[in-house]
């Protein structure tokens, strides 16, 4: 939820008039900066990041997070131009959404390879995790290849694993640079809308490039 987002009204009332009955609300407890109540309406509201009792418009940026706390058990409280106050308990409750992107744990991966290799060796994992609860699979990711610059069906990737393997021998004529050129997408279970990141995979082709020159003949007459 934003910051600035209305949960609720909790009101009072008091039989006292004039000054006496007026109200002022509050709210105090461990996680409370995280919400604030506008004192004359009892309208609770969720506070901005990092701000206690900051009222922002709707559409700003709020710290409450599923993975972070489910569940916040205030106290609320209602006081009297005369002084007297009284409480209740106000628990809320978040709902988990499937706000978390998957993170891969490199920004790339490289890998140099011989030519007409047909394994990695060691093996090429590619891996990312997705922070989100049970309701929005668990963190689980499943994984593809997204692209590649060869028309060749030289790779594949294990969708539960992230293991990329070689379905055939790699070869330096493949591609115009002699790299394979890849992005592997990671994808979580979210509903109702899947989440997904891309990472980038390099697996460079070597051979034998820097051979000295040689003659076809020993002696040239």
């Amino acid at each position: 939820a934003a910051a600035g987002s209305v949960i609720g009204v909790i009101k009072a009332s008091d039989p006292d008039g004039g000054p006496y009955g007026e109200i002022l609300y509050s709210i105090k407890g461990f996680g409370s900066e995280k919400f604030s109540v506008k004192p004359e309406t009892g309208e609770v509201i969720v506070a901005a990041c990092g701000a206690e009792n900051e009222i922002i418009p709707d559409g700003g940026q709020s710290c409450l997070d599923y993975e972070d706390r489910q569940t916040f058990s205030l106290t609320y409280t209602a006081a009297d131009g005369g002084g007297q106050t009284t409480t209740t308990n106000l628990i809320i409750k978040l709902q988990d959404v499937n706000d978390n992107y998957p993170k891969f744990d490199r920004s790339e991966y490289r890998r140099v390879v011989n030519e007409k290799d047909i394994v990695f060796d060691p093996p090429l994992f590619i891996k990312a995790t997705d922070k989100d609860g049970p309701l929005q699979g668990d963190g689980a990711v499943f994984y593809s290849i997204e692209s590649i610059n060869t028309d060749a069906v030289v790779f594949q990737v294990d969708p539960v694993t992230g293991e990329l393997t070689m379905t055939k021998p790699v070869r330096t004529e493949d591609t115009e640079n002699g790299r394979y050129d890849l992005v592997v997408r990671a994808m979580d279970q979210g509903k109702p809308q899947t989440l997904y990141s891309d990472v980038k995979v390099l697996v460079e082709v070597g051979t034998i490039r820097n051979m000295k020159p040689r003659f076809t003949n020993d002696k040239i007459e």
